[in-house]
């Protein structure tokens, strides 16, 4: 091989490697949860400038078992989640979540004990929604009963469990997801086996709502439930709870590193989207796929492939 035809081979890697560079950047660029809409609440627990001590927001963590009284909604709607208040004079407020700093995929997380929550009193539920939270349990399959990721802040309230025993309709070991009046079978709900989890291992929840769907995805792959109904749409709630109930019981036991909530059941596309971008950022290994570049994004790459073909001759 003569020299001009090594120089040309090197050129062309360089244009190769730059471009897809460019394709990652620009790919990366296009999973911006802020650019699908409907995004309602996004708490996420890798970004410590949305963490603090004190439910004023006045002091950032900055150190692994700091106290986490605050937790900035990043959606841009202002839906923070705080230090628990019961709903009743006779609820005691449980103590805070603990921020971890190497919890999940390197990220960092909200730790909760069992005993420990978050809430918001204003929120206003939709009459449909799709809920991501990537989360890890302690013990995936607990003793007795169930432990809540999400609900409404209310009794009767709306939510995600994960469930440790038989109970009111469903079994050990599932996700349950409950749109109405519980403990009632009422629609929309749905409960799925969530098969073999190792303790502490990290999972994508994705839960969609509405009064033609009820559906769980764990890590991107659709769960075949054990029970579900349809036909009503998800009741008027306000208000959530990060790791519990409304009555501050059956509180979470593990970490909860991001909770993401649109109101409205998202294309399998956009599911895909927000999906892949938990998937990645955790090191989850799931069934999400890389999201095609849009067609701006091609000519982009295209363009700046040929420039940078120009530029070397």
């Amino acid at each position: 091989m003569n020299m001009r035809s090594q120089t040309m081979m090197t050129k062309a890697t360089r244009i190769l490697t730059l471009a897809l560079l460019m394709f990652a950047s620009v790919a990366s660029a296009a999973t911006s949860l802020t650019s699908i809409s409907g995004l309602s609440v996004w708490l996420d627990g890798s970004d410590a400038s949305t963490l603090f001590k004190d439910a004023a927001g006045t002091t950032q963590v900055s150190a692994n078992g700091d106290q986490v009284a605050l937790w900035r909604d990043k959606s841009g709607n202002n839906n923070n989640a705080v230090a628990w208040v019961g709903s009743t004079p006779s609820v005691p407020t449980p103590s805070v979540p603990t921020y971890t700093t190497s919890a999940l995929g390197g990220k960092s997380a909200l730790t909760f004990n069992g005993s420990q929550g978050l809430s918001n009193g204003t929120y206003a539920w939709s009459s449909s929604v799709n809920i991501f939270a990537v989360v890890s349990a302690n013990s995936w399959s607990t003793a007795n009963g169930y432990t809540y990721v999400l609900t409404s802040a209310e009794p009767n309230y709306a939510g995600i469990a994960l469930t440790g025993g038989a109970h009111d309709g469903w079994n050990a070991n599932e996700v349950l997801a409950f749109g109405n009046n519980w403990p009632s079978p009422a629609s929309p709900r749905v409960n799925a086996p969530f098969g073999t989890l190792s303790n502490g291992q990290a999972a994508i929840l994705d839960v969609s709502l509405s009064s033609t769907v009820a559906d769980i995805a764990l890590n991107g792959s659709l769960l075949t439930p054990t029970y579900r109904s349809l036909g009503a749409s998800l009741s008027s709630r306000t208000g959530f709870n990060v790791a519990g109930n409304a009555l501050g019981e059956q509180a979470w036991q593990g970490n909860i590193a991001e909770l993401v909530i649109f109101d409205r059941v998202l294309s399998d596309s956009e599911a895909n989207e927000v999906g892949s971008y938990l998937q990645d950022k955790y090191g989850i290994t799931g069934a999400y796929a890389i999201p095609e570049p849009s067609s701006l994004g091609l000519l982009l790459l295209g363009g700046g492939a040929v420039l940078l073909l120009r530029r070397r001759r």
